[in-house]
């Protein structure tokens, strides 16, 4: 499962190297999509998909530049976000593999889509 690390225990991500999973989704009844950086544990809304999946790419890349400025532990780039969240992006992940419609455990959702980002690129950007 994709929120758990991996089983050396060790964290996944590294300043240099890794993996950042984003998850956009807008639930029925909502006006805003909700934004998840899944590896930061960061959550935003905006108008659109564009609007915050460009949000998450400005927050991420100041977040990682910090880290690696300050010389900050680097498990703060594996700061998971809540479980539900990844069960979401597992689910997702599921439904487009199998080029399924969204089952009954995302049927509240109304659009979702997921963006995974190299941190090799995010670092020297």
């Amino acid at each position: 499962m994709l929120y758990y690390k991996n089983n050396s225990g060790k964290n996944m991500n590294k300043i240099t190297r890794g993996q950042i999973k984003f998850l956009i989704f807008k639930k029925k009844g909502d006006k805003l999509f909700t934004g998840v950086c899944l590896d930061f544990g960061m959550v935003i809304q905006g108008k659109t998909i564009d609007e915050v999946k460009n949000e998450l790419s400005v927050v991420s890349l100041g977040y990682l530049k910090t880290v690696k400025k300050e010389k900050l532990s680097e498990d703060l780039l594996n700061n998971q976000a809540e479980k539900k969240y990844f069960d979401l992006y597992e689910a997702f992940l599921k439904s487009a593999k199998e080029e399924k419609p969204l089952k009954s455990a995302i049927k509240s959702i109304d659009e979702c889509c997921v963006s995974l980002n190299n941190l090799k690129n995010y670092c020297y950007a």
